[in-house]
């Protein structure tokens, strides 16, 4: 997916709204109102992004809170999994954030994520994930049994 600089306009203001929000509800109002606001084409690029990058900026303050737990506050305050970081590209979470790329590396490491080539490649809870079944494979290997 190519990032244009208009997409990424567009989720620093929609990430500027979520990291100003200081109530979760605050935090989903922001996001429910960008839903309407994008088109579905908009909607990943845009509006995902703002949202990745903003639970990751309010996580990484967190740290020093006494009995952090990552997965726990990145599901509770934001309704993500640590594997939705996955595949995400370190530059354009930076250029979201208005940081530099090295940064956001470190922040993700913290985290326990492995980046290559400037991509988030994995997550020690990556089991965590859903399956995605293909089906076409399915019934091929049901009907050779």
């Amino acid at each position: 997916m190519e990032d244009t600089f208009d997409t990424i306009v567009k989720a620093q203001d929609i990430y500027k709204k979520m990291i100003a929000c200081e109530k979760p509800a605050d935090f989903k109002k922001v996001f429910s109102d960008a839903i309407y606001e994008y088109s579905l084409t908009d909607f990943y690029p845009v509006v995902v992004r703002a949202q990745l990058a903003a639970a990751l900026a309010a996580c990484a303050e967190q740290t020093d809170v006494k009995g952090f737990n990552f997965t726990d506050y990145l599901y509770a305050g934001f309704g993500l999994r640590p594997h939705h970081f996955v595949q995400l590209s370190v530059q354009t979470v930076a250029d979201i954030m208005e940081r530099d790329a090295r940064d956001v590396e470190r922040m993700f490491r913290g985290f326990g994520y492995t980046t290559e080539n400037g991509e988030v490649t994995s997550h020690p809870l990556d089991g965590a994930a859903p399956k995605i079944v293909n089906f076409a494979d399915a019934r091929k290997r049901k009907g050779a049994a």
